[in-house]
């Protein structure tokens, strides 16, 4: 008999005896080998089916610059919020993804809407 082989991050699989593993649904991402469980996909980020990570295989899952994501299980890239007229949107430093606009434009100028500087 063969050995039972584990789902790849990206599927998962919650029944006993089942002869195949689910893709990871919208909205959640499965990371591990042999998962039986599903994440939840953080504010800021999507992830759309099949995703192994929040952050995507390039870090491409972030909501984009001039955008946020205010929304946990966030399924596309269209769930992210243009950044509001009168506020900037920036690029984070870290592995955090943009939950809420970063702030007010700058005194002597103006933001349109899905502003990235202030």
């Amino acid at each position: 008999s063969s050995a039972p082989v584990p789902c790849e991050p990206g599927t998962y699989q919650v029944a006993t005896g089942s002869p195949s593993c689910d893709i990871c649904p919208e909205g959640y991402y499965c990371p591990d080998f042999g998962a039986n469980y599903t994440v939840e996909c953080p504010a800021g980020f999507f992830c759309p089916n099949g995703s192994d990570s929040f952050a995507g295989p390039d870090g491409d899952q972030r909501c984009p610059i001039g955008t946020y994501g205010p929304s946990v299980r966030t399924a596309s890239v269209d769930g992210c919020l243009p950044c509001p007229p009168g506020m900037y949107c920036a690029a984070t430093n870290d592995n955090t993804g943009l939950t809420s606009p970063s702030g007010l434009c700058s005194a002597g100028y103006i933001c349109y809407g899905n502003g990235e500087f202030p």
